[in-house]
């Protein structure tokens, strides 16, 4: 009886996680493939730049859009604008550690770890507001 219980808190819990984490599109078609054309080239940091243009862009239409929602729990408008600014801080400070690699390989990783964090902001925005609205 407890390895029922055990198990059905793991399917309450994780499976619709799993679902949402699956339908969450990461990187842009456009940046795959041009991933996939310059492998290997240093000019690879210019996918990232792209993508991540791309990326900031959706941030900020999320903010756009929900610039005045609420929260159930007071009332009070969700400054959205403000928790970006200081996660982006964050991520600023978090991969400048790749640089500490050297080269060429350090940008590159440095400029990834944006590129992943600012699309972990993105997907926690939409999850966010997702659970807001119901």
């Amino acid at each position: 009886m407890i390895i029922n219980k055990k198990v059905a808190v793991f399917f309450l819990v994780f499976v619709p996680f799993l679902s949402v984490a699956k339908s969450i599109d990461k990187y842009s078609d456009s940046y795959s493939k041009c991933a996939y054309d310059i492998k290997n080239h240093p000019v690879a940091t210019d996918c990232i730049s792209a993508e991540l243009l791309k990326q900031e862009y959706m941030i900020n239409e999320i903010i756009l859009k929900n610039k005045d929602i609420t929260s159930p729990e007071d009332g009070e408008i969700i400054d959205l604008k403000s928790f970006v600014d200081s996660q982006k801080k964050s991520v600023n400070d978090k991969c400048s550690l790749w640089r500490k690699t050297g080269g060429q390989n350090g940008i590159l990783l440095e400029n990834q770890c944006v590129l992943d964090e600012t699309i972990s902001i993105k997907n926690f925005l939409n999850n966010f507001i997702s659970s807001i609205e119901g």
